[in-house]
């Protein structure tokens, strides 16, 4: 940002080096760490229950959270090994 008060003159930096867009990774990851996030059923369709505010308010948070970290392993794996994780079922 520059701010015309106080800007004297302007320098233009010669760049000395071509600066490379990626950075290529030099160790993979263990493979253990490159399997696709298995993704549990739900709750039975079906089926009747009853659960207190708080309960169901856990439910919520952890299917979130549960989601959020599936999409982000999906995401990186992919990123290491293009297409090797299907999308996500919505």
């Amino acid at each position: 940002m520059t701010l015309p008060g106080c800007a004297t003159r302007t320098v233009e930096v010669p760049v000395t080096r071509e600066v490379p867009p990626v950075v290529k990774v030099k160790d993979k990851p263990p493979a253990e760490l490159l399997r696709c996030p298995e993704t549990p059923e739900g709750f039975p369709l079906d089926q009747v229950g009853q659960m207190s505010n708080a309960t169901r308010a856990a439910a919520i948070r952890i299917g979130k959270a549960m989601g959020v970290n599936a999409t982000r392993l999906r995401r990186l794996v992919n990123w290491l090994q293009p297409d090797a994780c299907p999308a996500a079922a919505k």
